[in-house]
């Protein structure tokens, strides 16, 4: 089991409204005979799936001055390393649009699960 926690600081003094249509935490399982060097997080290795803690919600925002956490949990298999990627989006409506992908934000982490 995997315990996901994220979290997100908002310094503005204004809300920040996201689309909880978009906010999706994607888990890739890195090969285990993976050459040493860097993971490119466009493509770390095969997914093995994608979480929407919030797909189902109405508004949802980061209240200014604070820091927000968006935790999930997610069955993996023992003695893998696996790429976490939490992204969300803006929600356009509140915060307007000025092109593809400017209003997206991702935070990626690995972590090791102990075959024991």
């Amino acid at each position: 089991m995997l315990q996901i926690n994220s979290e997100w600081t908002n310094n503005g003094n204004f809300p920040v409204y996201l689309d909880p249509k978009e906010l999706e935490i994607s888990i890739y399982a890195i090969k285990a005979d993976s050459e040493v060097g860097f993971i490119s997080f466009d493509r770390p290795g095969p997914k093995v799936g994608s979480l929407y803690p919030r797909k189902t919600w109405g508004e949802y925002f980061f209240e200014p001055k604070t820091k927000s956490i968006i935790q999930s949990v997610a069955i993996v298999e023992k003695g893998r390393s696996y790429l976490i990627k939490v992204s969300f989006g803006l929600d356009e409506k509140r915060h307007g649009s000025l092109g593809d992908n400017l209003w997206t934000y991702e935070r990626c982490m690995v972590v090791h699960i102990p075959a024991q």
